[in-house]
């Protein structure tokens, strides 16, 4: 695999854990963030072997040991962190929100002048 110039970020969800993951690539290692903690110890393992297998990490954490740790001396680090997560709403959706807070706003107005 061709030496990394850039953070790399993947998305996966797993609906049934109900648990959304991203998979940020860096020089330093791999971070994977996950919504819960849904996964087992060796659920984490069959995961980095898969992304390597489909190389969305170098193939060097294919062969990584327990769920913390690679082959190489950068780790691959879990963690629980919903932060990445955006909510994704669509033109009309985002309109409609944003007149509600205006209407919202108008009434307000209109009360503190009466």
């Amino acid at each position: 695999m061709p030496p990394l110039s850039r953070h790399r970020r993947y998305e996966f969800s797993f609906a049934s854990l109900d648990t959304r993951v991203q998979v940020e690539v860096a020089r330093d290692g791999v971070v994977i963030r996950t919504s819960r903690d849904t996964f087992s110890p060796r659920r984490k393992e069959a995961f980095i072997r898969e992304l390597a297998a489909e190389g969305f990490i170098p193939d060097e954490y294919g062969t990584a040991g327990p769920a913390n740790t690679a082959v190489r001396a950068q780790p691959v680090r879990w963690m629980v962190d919903v932060s990445w997560i955006e909510l994704r709403l669509s033109r009309r959706e985002r309109l409609r929100a944003a007149l509600a807070r205006l209407g919202r706003g108008v009434r307000r107005l209109w009360r503190r002048d009466r």
